[in-house]
């Protein structure tokens, strides 16, 4: 470094003598020695640079962390400058410094162990020599105004650090952290209004002097809000900076690749595991709700294990499957279980392909959107060790009302008496429930407290040669009925290789196990797995046993009558356990090639193996029969008279059924990237194929005639009781991949991809399909004419592809036979060979071609926006045709590829962070709507108009509109003669409903299907969804609260006894407010014995708003000071307080309106502490 200091410039109007001047000017004349010998050796260390496609930023942590040198930069300038792609061996930090800024609209200065990076003023006239390019060598001037100008600086500069040497200042040390507790190194800290700064070391430590109290520093750091504080009397500080969430400038997980977020064209969400790690849920799938905008959850049921399922964007079909994302984990497509059986601490990111030019990557299985998991990984370093745990108990959300037992007793008897039928009650059981209640024990007596517990442990760090990072994790969940619970244990090891320069290896392994343990009851099994609505049992222990508890005093079962004691299922009936147990593994290698430079290949080879296990042990209980009195026999004493064996099951039986799939996938790579001037490509072409088997075993024994044991061995050997089944099954795929990525000084973007998929899911001739994409983007900030003030980066984008689904069944285009059936050969059956089916041939993929145009925007440096609209077009459809067959065709007909659904829909992100002295905090909000069209659709030739869902949504509504009640006789007598509802005469108390079409098209007098209407506007499904996330930090203190909600769609409210009144059981608390002669105005109709009306129809009586406002999560979190930890040898630690689904807003008021019915298992609140431990 040179430093040129003339006489005519050195005279500085202050009172010092001459002496002290002089004094001065020398001390300034070794510094500047100094400086320039340091200067020159540090600038001559040899170092290592080799970056692909990296910022500025990127690439200048990296100098410094091997050079010693600290950057000092304006970020407004470097954004500018275009991405990096170098490989430098062994060069100088100015050797290395000339080639990133090469052709780049930037110059460097070097001031002590500072490198000043700015804007470049003008293009160099001579080439750049010494240690800064601004300045030419000794005794020449090539721009003597450039010269004196730096002059002028480089020595206010040293003016003002002797200057401040002979004054006495303050010294300020202190440490840095994010607002995890984590060490930032590098944060810039200035002093404002000063030429004085620092920078902090490895461990986020730093001392800075100051001229007094009044003194302002600002701290600054790429990818973190920057901070200014005022120093006070206040001379060791705790500074935690807050995350920037200028997505913008992040790196993002693409198919196949990474891409940063400015260049990226299509419609992608992304969301950080550290966004809901204090957050306990059972599966990533419950992490997601409300929280990305175009993806939809649905929260149905708060069952211990339940996953809930994910849509994204529209609905493609009309089918109740084939909605499904595909699942994509570390770069190989897996199944959505394997998605929930991850835990969040071994995840690094969620990325959501929202749109078909994304997604086209994956081909035929990406027509639904793709959901891609990154796990987290090693990173060099020192080794850090975390610990999470935390402890919850949950509550229901909300539990329906019912009403006592003295008002069960007078509806009951009401609902009888009204229609002339004796009473259900008489006066000496009228009389008992007036005090009694005994049916509230069902409920009281299945309950407990349920509890949630998650520990998890994961060890990080490496070197230069090798990266790992591990983690384990244990999760238990409880639910509020007695022996039902769902844990879930995790194990994860990624390591990365530097095997030599040139090579590196990837080896992954996972391995999950989850164990769901229910009672066994019949209504609680989907199959022979566990329903997440537990069977409605929960809700039939709220009323369908009112006479009754469940025990006598001294603990028997009680026989209730025909449906049984569910108490004694829960407690003695047996149980069944459904376990899953999965190993992925992932091996890879990357070979740059050193002889074409930008050209990677690598490989990659991903076995996955997964178990699942069912064990079903169904016993009888022993129930007994005890003293009954009053005339109905409603009045259950404690008197034992006799005992019997439960109805259900019909046989005592063990069950157990075994799947096992194994699957691989295998994928060749080769990648290039050039930059050549302001051009820059991106190539990659993959070759991928996958394979698979799965296999399914069921076996059961009935009868146990000793031992009552889930074993085989206490089972029955006899033949008659034993049987079996099981199946078995193949698939593999086939793909060849193409992607070219161009850009043009960052500002011009062109995406173009292919896929070519072929499935052995398809005949020969249709196996093989293609799917393209092609998007692009602009960068209008960029341009010259663009003068938008506070508009700091506006970019335009534009998509279409084309995307699959082959989720539609295998071998359907085959011929194929199986034994069914028996026939009799004289008097012996022997089995019978039956045809399956007719078959298609030209079977093959649904497809989905997707417009999407967006923008992405950064306003006023801390607002950021971006918005999209879509078009999706959904065509070939498989479904069965509906075409009329004569009954002697014996058949019927294949499925086809015909349908058509088109869809379309808006998404908006908002976001905001900023600061306000100490505290830091941000907003971030998504609002979406999406919409679709039946287009093409078969309905039968005399099928109702109502009935047709062409040119309407698939979750459009059809029902009769309730014109009110018939309250009073003059309401009666205006109704036409003969006016029947279903064929039932009009009476008082009863729900009408408008009468507007009949067999002939013209109102008819009476009201039947012919008078059910569509509902223009009315949705099932709610097609509005919102999320708000609001956080703030405050030395140490953090607050994060998040809001979710959705709007749009109605709700047919259903309970046990669909919708009529609860004849014979414990009817909902709204029954209190029915009809009746001396309250004509009730806001319900009147409680009739069962089918005695047609209230119970679904009507617009019954249809309720389904919107609603959750406060999803709140977290309260405490990080003890960087000087304590210090002390008790932790790096980091952190309490927290959080509660999940505290609070629902909604109009629809009979239970959570995001659960399917009242008999559904609830949602639950969720109190939670937790500690967070760094070492």
């Amino acid at each position: 470094m040179q430093i040129i200091l003339h006489r005519k410039v050195t005279c500085i109007n202050i009172r010092y003598s001459l002496k002290l001047l002089l004094i001065m000017k020398l001390i300034a004349l070794l510094i500047a020695v100094a400086c320039v010998h340091v200067s020159a050796d540090g600038l001559s260390q040899k170092i290592v640079v080799s970056v692909k496609d990296a910022t500025l930023p990127n690439v200048f942590n990296r100098i410094e962390q091997q050079s010693g040198y600290k950057f000092f930069y304006d970020n407004k300038v470097i954004k500018k400058a275009r991405n990096v792609t170098a490989s430098l061996q062994s060069s100088s930090v100015q050797e290395i410094m000339d080639e990133i800024l090469k052709n780049q609209p930037l110059t460097y200065t070097v001031v002590d162990k500072t490198i000043v990076v700015k804007k470049k003023v003008e293009k160099q006239s001579v080439p750049q020599s010494g240690l800064s390019p601004d300045l030419p060598p000794p005794g020449e001037s090539a721009n003597p105004g450039v010269q004196q100008g730096m002059e002028k600086r480089m020595q206010g500069m040293l003016i003002d650090k002797l200057t401040r040497a002979e004054q006495k200042d303050i010294a300020v040390r202190g440490t840095i952290t994010n607002v995890a507790g984590e060490s930032l190194p590098g944060v810039s800290i200035l002093l404002k209004g000063a030429q004085l700064g620092t920078t902090s070391d490895e461990n986020g430590k730093f001392q800075i002097d100051v001229p007094d109290q009044n003194a302002r520093l600002v701290f600054s750091y790429v990818g973190y809000v920057s901070q200014e504080i005022s120093v006070g009397a206040t001379t060791v500080l705790e500074i935690r900076l807050a995350e920037d969430d200028k997505a913008l400038e992040e790196v993002v997980v693409v198919g196949y690749g990474t891409q940063k977020k400015t260049s990226v064209t299509g419609a992608i969400a992304t969301m950080k595991s550290d966004d809901v790690k204090n957050n306990p849920v059972p599966n990533l799938s419950s992490s997601l709700a409300g929280r990305l905008s175009g993806v939809y959850v649905s929260q149905a049921s708060g069952a211990p294990g339940y996953a809930p399922p994910i849509r994204i964007r529209s609905v493609n079909t009309w089918k109740t499957t084939g909605n499904d994302p595909l699942y994509v984990i570390d770069g190989v497509i897996m199944d959505k279980r394997m998605f929930d059986a991850l835990d969040y601490s071994e995840v690094e990111n969620i990325t959501v392909l929202k749109d078909a030019a994304s997604g086209a990557i994956y081909g035929a299985r990406a027509a639904n959107g793709v959901v891609l998991v990154t796990t987290k990984r090693g990173t060099s370093g020192k080794f850090q060790l975390n610990y999470n745990y935390s402890y919850s108990f949950d509550n229901p959300s909300k539990i329906p009302s019912y009403v006592d037992a003295r008002d069960m007793v007078r509806l009951n008897n009401y609902a009888r008496t009204s229609r002339g039928i004796a009473p259900a009650y008489d006066a000496e059981e009228v009389a008992f429930f007036e005090n009694n209640d005994p049916g509230r024990g069902w409920y009281t007596q299945a309950y407990i407290d349920p509890v949630l517990q998650r520990h998890s442990l994961s060890a990080s760090g490496g070197s230069d040669k090798v990266k790992y990072f591990v983690a384990g994790s244990y999760f238990d969940q409880s639910a509020f009925i007695k022996n039902a619970d769902f844990k879930k244990y995790n194990f994860r090891s990624n390591i990365d290789v530097n095997l030599t320069k040139n090579l590196t290896g990837t080896f992954n392994v996972a391995y999950n196990e989850g164990k769901k343990t229910r009672f066994a009851m019949q209504e609680d099994l989907d199959g022979f797995d566990t329903n997440p609505t537990f069977g409605s049992l929960w809700g039939r222990l709220l009323y369908y046993l009112p006479n009754t508890g469940p025990k006598t005093s001294d603990g028997k079962f009680i026989n209730p009558g025909w449906i049984g004691n569910p108490l004694a299922f829960v407690e003695e009936g047996g149980s069944v356990t459904r376990t899953e147990r999965n190993i992925a593994m992932v091996l890879g290698l990357t070979y740059n090639v050193p002889f074409v430079k930008g050209l990677s290949v690598s490989g990659k080879f991903s076995p996955n193996y997964e178990a699942r296990t069912m064990k079903l042990h169904e016993l009888k209980t022993t129930l007994y029969d005890v003293v009954k009195k009053g005339t109905n026999g409603a009045i259950f004493t404690d008197e034992i008279i006799g005992s019997i064996k439960s109805a259900y099951p019909n046989k005592e039986r063990l069950v157990k059924t075994q799947e096992a799939t194994n699957n691989y996938q295998l994928n060749f790579s080769a990648n290039f990237t050039k930059q050549f001037g302001k051009h820059n490509i991106d190539a990659i072409a993959v070759y991928e194929q996958s394979e698979g088997k799965y296999d399914y075993f069921y076996g059961v024994r009935e009868n146990f005639p000793l031992v009552q044991k889930d074993q085989f061995w206490a089972t029955s050997s006899a033949r008659a009781d034993s049987y079996v089944d099981g199946t078995e099954s193949e698939t593999g795929r086939a793909s060849y991949i193409g992607r070219i990525i161009y850009s043009y000084d960052d500002k011009y973007f062109l995406n173009a991809t292919a896929r070519r998929d072929g499935s052995m899911l398809f005949g020969p001739e249709y196996r093989w399909g293609l799917f393209p994409s092609v998007s692009a983007g602009w960068v209008l900030s960029k341009e010259n004419f663009f003068k938008v003030r506070h508009i700091e980066f506006l970019k335009l984008r534009g998509s279409w592809g084309l995307a699959g689904n082959d989720a539609v069944g295998g071998w359907k285009w085959s011929e194929s036979y199986g034994v069914n059936g028996d026939y009799l050969f004289g008097t012996t059956p022997q089995p019978r060979v039956g045809y399956n089916g007719i078959v298609n041939e030209k079977l093959t993929w649904e497809k989905t071609s997707e417009l999407n145009v967006g923008f992405d925007t950064q306003i006023f440096d801390r607002f950021s926006l971006s918005g999209e609209y879509f078009k999706r077009h959904n065509y070939d459809i498989l479904d069965t045709r509906i075409a009329s067959l004569p009954n002697s065709f014996g058949g019927s007909m294949p499925p086809e590829n015909y349908g058509i659904v088109d869809g379309h829909g808006y998404e908006i992100e908002l976001g905001y962070n900023g600061n306000a002295g100490d505290v830091t905090y941000g907003i971030k909000g998504s609002f979406s709507y999406s919409n679709n069209k039946v287009k093409v659709r078969d309905v039968a030739q005399n099928a109702q108009d109502v009935d047709n869902p062409n040119g309407r949504p698939t979750d459009y509504i059809r029902m009769l509109v309730s014109s009110g009640i018939i309250r009073t006789s003059e309401q009666l007598d205006a109704l036409p003669s003969g006016y029947t509802i279903y064929g039932k005469p009009a009476v008082l108390g009863i729900i009408n409903f408008e009468d507007v079409n009949g067999a002939q098209g013209v109102p008819d007098g009476k009201i039947d299907d012919y008078d059910r209407q569509v509902l223009k506007g009315k949705h099932s499904l709610n097609p509005y969804t919102f999320g708000l996330n609001l956080r703030a930090s405050w030395k140490g203190i953090g607050l994060d609260v998040f809001v979710q909600g959705v709007t749009g769609g109605s709700k047919l409210y259903d309970d046990g006894y669909s919708r009529r009144f609860f004849d014979g059981a414990r009817p909902p608390s709204f029954w209190l407010d029915s009809w009746s002669p001396e309250n004509v105005n009730a806001a319900y109709p009147q409680p009739v014995t069962w089918d005695a009306s047609n209230d119970h129809l679904p009507s617009t009586f019954w249809l309720k708003n389904g919107s609603f406002l959750r406060f999803q999560n709140i977290n309260l979190n405490y990080s003890l000071p960087k000087t304590l930890t210090k002390k008790i040898g932790m790096s980091a630690v952190s309490f927290y307080l959080s509660g999940a689904n505290l609070l629902t807003l909604s109009k629809y008021d009979f239970h959570d309106p995001s659960v399917a019915s009242m008999n559904a298992y609830p949602t639950m609140k969720t109190y939670t502490m937790g500690v967070n431990l760094s070492f």
